[in-house]
């Protein structure tokens, strides 16, 4: 026993360096806990989900199992977030047989499974809201998004008809995959962002489309992998958007451009059984920035154009003569048809392997080459009087990269003639591709409509 004498011998400071030593313990633990500190622990009630509810009060809510709707009282929507500043932790559980419903702002919903729902298994109706570690499968539509600054994260929709739609502006898709649908992601909206997205096996792997009263000005897919759809991207009525530090491989037409201009393409891999097929004598995007020095996305340590390849292990990345002053850019521009040249299409390095077009032999992030704000010049190079006019263009690029990247394309002095040029992909395919965009963009229209 420690007697009073003997504590009042102790340096004052003693107890200062316990008290010190305790705070930090304390802190540590909490940085070290994986993810959010749980309701409890940040003083919040936590309110234990059981069976299908409307939330209409802010809090934080918890699913304590699966659930399902009474089939005799179903009504559509098993769970309905109808208050702003909602949390609702789904614990792993599933919710089978009813939608999942977001029709307020400021709500996070994450760590939960959406299984046959009615119609759509996950629907957001609201602005920054937040959908994370979400499941869906097997529906018409897996993941709707229809509002603003919202953020789909960690996301997974298989088998849908449609597996995630973005309705909106400034939207943001991180971390997604979408496999076995008929198209895996459908934009229809303004600077929204598709990054580190994982497109697979689908019949259009990522689409961004135009029309119907929607418009598709400055969107972002970057560092993404599209493989093995019957269309990868498809850009329609596509103004100003931007595709960078990706993946396209392993598809029938890797990237499709109908109705599009001054879209920017620059920094992937094409590795396609046609990888641009220009529907259209009016499309036009430009293919390569001005050279500077960075990883590209086979590994070079410029970045500039594409790197081009075919399956049967040929491409003009491959033939090309690299520049005297510059290997990893090859000499030539290779031509893409019409008004549509990649100036600076890159080298595939000596003693790389092709890639694989395989799920498991694509990395599942590919590399990051524009992390920070970036201003650069589009290559121009003067063409003969029986080609294209020469061009003079501008274009700023603002590239985070994170939860907030955006992508803002200037042209100045811009004159584009010619024809576009198709290649060697059956009409009936891309007539579908075409189609099936547009069925999406009216269906948005009218479940928009529905619902005002």
């Amino acid at each position: 026993m420690v007697n009073a004498a003997t504590r009042a011998s102790e340096p004052r400071w003693s107890y200062g360096l316990a008290v010190a030593a305790a705070l930090a313990v304390a802190l540590l633990a909490q940085l070290a806990s994986p993810g959010p500190l749980p309701a409890k622990a940040m003083g919040q009630r936590v309110n234990y989900i059981s069976s299908c509810t409307n939330i209409t009060r802010p809090g934080y809510y918890e699913l304590s199992s699966n659930i399902s709707p009474n089939i005799s009282s179903y009504s559509g929507n098993c769970i309905a977030v109808l208050a702003d500043g909602v949390t609702l932790n789904g614990m792993g559980h599933a919710v089978s047989f009813g939608s999942v419903y977001i029709g307020a702002s400021n709500v996070t919903v994450e760590n939960l499974t959406v299984l046959d729902g009615d119609w759509t298994d996950f629907e957001v109706n609201g602005s920054h809201d937040v959908v994370k570690d979400v499941t869906t499968l097997d529906q018409v539509w897996g993941i709707y998004v229809n509002g603003n600054y919202n953020v789909v994260e960690d996301a997974t929709a298989n088998g849908s008809h449609l597996g995630i739609v973005v309705i909106g502006n400034d939207n943001e898709l991180l971390h997604v995959t979408v496999s076995d649908d008929n198209t895996g992601v459908f934009i229809a909206g303004n600077n929204d962002t598709v990054a580190y997205a994982r497109a697979v096996a689908n019949w259009i792997g990522i689409g961004v489309q135009a029309g119907d009263g929607l418009t598709a000005y400055y969107d972002a897919i970057v560092n993404s992998t599209v493989l093995d759809n019957k269309q990868g991207v498809g850009l329609s009525g596509s103004v100003g958007s931007v595709v960078e530090g990706s993946y396209l491989l392993g598809n029938s037409v890797g990237l499709l451009l109908y109705s599009s201009s001054g879209d920017l393409i620059y920094n992937n891999l094409f590795d396609n059984t046609v990888n641009v097929q220009l529907f259209d004598n009016n499309s036009w995007a430009y293919w390569n920035v001005s050279p500077r020095p960075g990883i590209n996305v086979v590994g070079g340590k410029v970045v500039g154009g594409n790197a081009w390849l075919f399956p049967n292990g040929t491409g003009p990345s491959l033939s090309c003569s690299p520049m005297a002053q510059d290997p990893y850019v090859c000499s030539e521009p290779y031509s893409l048809g019409g008004n549509n040249t990649d100036y600076l299409p890159l080298v595939y390095p000596k003693g790389v392997p092709l890639p694989n077009t395989t799920v498991t032999s694509v990395p599942s992030e590919p590399p990051q080459s524009d992390q920070s704000l970036v201003t650069t010049n589009v290559a121009t190079e003067s063409q003969s009087a029986s080609s294209s006019p020469s061009q003079t263009v501008t274009v700023t690029i603002t590239r985070t990269v994170t939860a907030n990247s955006t992508a803002t394309v200037i042209r100045t002095s811009v004159t584009t003639v010619g024809d576009a040029e198709a290649y060697g992909v059956p009409a009936a395919l891309v007539l579908a591709v075409v189609a099936a965009l547009a069925v999406v963009a009216l269906l948005a229209r009218r479940r928009r409509g529905a619902q005002g």
